[in-house]
C-alpha cells in the first residue's frame, strides 16, 4: 500500500471519528427562570403586560387598569 493512500485512509478515519459539534446547545437553565421565561413569552403572545403592582393588562392601554401607572410601551 502506498504512503499517500495510507495517509488518505488515516484522514478519512479521523473525520469519521470526529464527534458532532454540540456548541449550539443551550446551557441548562434553573426551573424558576424557565417558568419566568415562559410566562413572559405568553404575555407577549397575548399582547399583555405585567405592571409593577402585579396586574396583567393589555399592551394597547395607555395605563395600568389598577394603579394607573403609564404603559412603558407608550413612554
Amino acid at each position: 500500500m502506498s504512503q499517500k493512500r495510507r495517509q488518505d485512509e488515516d484522514a478519512n478515519r479521523k473525520q469519521r471519528q470526529r464527534k458532532p459539534d454540540k456548541s449550539w446547545k443551550r446551557e441548562s437553565i434553573p426551573e424558576a427562570e424557565i417558568d419566568a421565561e415562559l410566562e413572559a413569552m405568553m404575555l407577549r403572545i397575548n399582547q399583555q403586560l405585567r405592571c409593577q403592582c402585579g396586574v396583567v393588562y393589555s399592551e394597547h392601554l395607555e395605563a395600568c387598569t389598577t394603579c394607573q401607572a403609564p404603559n412603558p410601551l407608550y413612554t
